[in-house]
């Protein structure tokens, strides 16, 4: 069961979320969680967390696999 409102995740594609990833450092490591304090906070898309958080571990991966090409870390 899909626990999210229908539609709304694919407003995970939209720059009002996307943008909270422009002009970051790769080697910071992001959260949808605001408990989590070391990491950066993304805000999620309301009634759509699940695919907020999936774009967020996506994000996360895709800048540890660019610093391991690089020769940094994350």
């Amino acid at each position: 069961k899909d626990d999210e409102t229908p539609g709304l995740g694919k407003k995970v594609r939209e720059d009002l979320f996307l943008s909270d990833f422009i002009g970051k450092d790769a080697k910071l490591v992001f959260t949808v969680k605001p408990d989590d304090t070391t990491r950066t906070i993304i805000d999620t898309v309301s009634g759509a967390t699940i695919s907020s958080r999936g774009v967020v571990d996506a994000v996360n991966k895709a800048c540890a696999a660019y610093l391991a090409i690089k020769g940094g870390t994350n």
